[in-house]
């Protein structure tokens, strides 16, 4: 079975949702039910609304998000 997907270049927008993602996937306690975790080596936060925000905005880079 082929799968096909579409994805998109990520926008201004998309930021805060990115941010939380990042977030709940390697740093907060619900981190630990899935695969890999930051959880025990990392403190605080992964990443943050600047940081995503110059990446999103720096024209030679890309986040891809599923369309």
């Amino acid at each position: 079975m082929e799968l096909h997907r579409e994805f998109r270049v990520a926008l201004p927008e998309d930021v805060p949702n990115i941010v939380a993602l990042v977030e709940s996937a390697y740093c907060r306690e619900v981190s630990r039910t899935g695969w890999t975790t930051e959880a025990d080596i990392l403190g605080g936060q992964r990443t943050d609304l600047d940081e995503v925000s110059s990446i999103v905005g720096d024209p030679s880079a890309r986040i891809l998000l599923e369309a």
